[in-house]
């Protein structure tokens, strides 16, 4: 009876001395558990976009809400006395592309939603990092963490990690969003969303800024059941007004 005494205070005092340590050298422990289990995408890279097909010789520009790329000849404005920018070709209800625009958002007005630039300064000098000044270097800034950046020894910047963690979580870890890419133009630059659909076809939201004034974001939705067309649209893509 007393041998087992002596083991259950042995083991109690070894999980205690382990919870001291823990506690003492590894306080955010518990938050990178927290963490992995939260952001399974955390370490996502962000790909560069890299297509070196040709494009075909009848694609026909279309311009609209400050972008202007090409596309298959056949393509035409579909509800034209509608105020949504929709693009079309094939047969009605099964359009083999699909090109939406969106009205360019202006985020000069720039905020941090997910933390203040106070609260981001201990992290990004943890990194070697500046403090994103614009909504694309906090989403450049977001998507570049992965969990080798985590600091297990102060809390206050793991705190500060796994609220970003969350934040790229939903830039890149939403449901059946299956790349990122970087898209870089001599003009613009910004990222591109992949995603796999239920209709068999693949879909790209592209956001993109004007280089060096990121006040502005402009978006287009790209969508073809061949994913090679919806490449070489993409690549076309550029930013037609300041």
């Amino acid at each position: 009876m007393k041998k087992s005494k002596i083991i259950i205070i042995s083991i109690f005092t070894v999980v205690l001395v382990l919870g001291v340590i823990i506690a003492v050298f590894f306080p955010a422990l518990p938050l990178y558990f927290q963490m992995k289990r939260e952001c399974p995408t955390i370490n996502r890279t962000v790909e560069k976009f890299d297509f070196t097909g040709d494009i075909p010789k009848d694609f026909k520009k279309i311009t609209s809400c400050g972008i202007t790329l090409e596309a298959p000849s056949d393509m035409y404005r579909k509800n034209p006395d509608s105020s949504v920018e929709l693009y079309v070709c094939g047969e009605e209800k099964n359009y083999n592309a699909v090109v939406m625009f969106y009205e360019p958002f202006d985020v000069s007005e720039y905020d941090a939603p997910e933390l203040s630039y106070d609260e981001l300064e201990p992290l990004c000098s943890y990194l070697n990092e500046d403090v994103p000044q614009s909504l694309y270097e906090l989403q450049k800034f977001n998507l570049r963490l992965n969990s080798n950046d985590f600091n297990m020894r102060n809390k206050g910047i793991a705190e500060t990690f796994l609220r970003l963690a969350v934040s790229k979580e939903l830039l890149a870890g939403q449901d059946k969003c299956s790349h990122v890419y970087s898209f870089e133009s001599n003009d613009a630059e910004g990222f591109i969303y992949e995603y796999e659909t239920s209709r068999n076809d693949t879909e790209y939201v592209v956001n993109i800024y004007p280089k060096g004034n990121y006040n502005t974001e402009y978006s287009v939705l790209v969508r073809a059941e061949n994913p090679e067309t919806a490449r070489q649209i993409i690549t076309t893509v550029r930013i037609t007004e300041e």
